[in-house]
């Protein structure tokens, strides 16, 4: 079974993410609308290179 250090360098996070929340690349970050939140600007931050 992996462990999670192998699954974070298979898995890029915004194609985890992306199947929740619709996320749009400004820059070298990717933003959309957190589910745990009503706001309706974005206001999640997905950061490929720290996979954070």
């Amino acid at each position: 079974m992996p462990n999670c250090a192998a699954i974070k360098q298979t898995v890029r996070i915004e194609d985890v993410i992306g199947r929740v929340v619709s996320l749009k690349r400004p820059g070298h970050w990717f933003v959309g609308r957190c589910p745990f939140h009503p706001y309706s600007h974005p206001n999640l931050v997905v950061w490929p290179k720290t996979g954070t």
